[in-house]
């Protein structure tokens, strides 16, 4: 079954697979040249992570689109 994914760009709260919960952002194609290439990005460390790297996400309930 596929990953299901955030509209890319939106805040989520997203969970890595060692547990830990960050605020940040799915981008969907990141490369460009080559699609497929998923990121996910935490808003406060500005630290990128693989699609693979993540267990969970979940809305952000403050954002205003949802």
């Amino acid at each position: 079954m596929e990953k299901i994914h955030p509209p890319s760009t939106k805040i989520v709260i997203f969970q890595t697979i060692d547990g830990e919960e960050h605020h940040g952002f799915y981008v969907k194609d990141i490369n460009k040249h080559i699609t497929g290439v998923n990121r996910w990005k935490d808003a406060n460390t500005e630290k990128w992570y693989d699609d693979k790297e993540i267990s969970n996400w979940r809305y952000f309930k403050h954002y205003p689109d949802y």
